[in-house]
């Protein structure tokens, strides 16, 4: 529940594997769901060019739409649904844009060493 897509529809395919799970979840398909989202989201961006950072603020849910999807009792009050001003406030405290450029500074002078930087709601 942290992107607005609106109405999605896809198709997916269900591989059953010959091991069982080695691992208990709280919430069994929530780790898969968000893996998804947020392949998508990579998808998107690099198919438009763009920084994925963007494209997860733009479709990053407000109140209104995640009120629109879901029941009052999901979205809350206005006033408590903090996910965009979380968003913004991370990228202000963990000095985002700077290291982000550190980054592609090191990668552009790196031929065999990458690094990488992200952050995911």
């Amino acid at each position: 529940k942290k992107y607005d897509w609106g109405a999605l529809s896809f198709d997916i395919k269900v591989c059953k594997t010959n091991l069982p799970s080695r691992t208990s979840l709280r919430a069994p398909g929530d780790v898969q769901g968000s893996y998804i989202a947020e392949s998508i989201i990579e998808k998107v961006a690099s198919s438009l060019n763009m920084d994925v950072d963007v494209v997860r603020k733009i479709n990053l849910h407000c109140y209104e739409s995640l009120s629109k999807f879901y029941k009052q009792e999901v979205a809350g009050e206005p006033d408590e649904y903090t996910l965009p001003l979380l968003w913004d406030k991370l990228e202000i405290s963990s000095d985002f844009r700077r290291r982000d450029e550190s980054v592609k500074e090191f990668n552009l002078c790196n031929v065999w060493r990458k690094r990488g930087i992200s952050r995911v709601p």
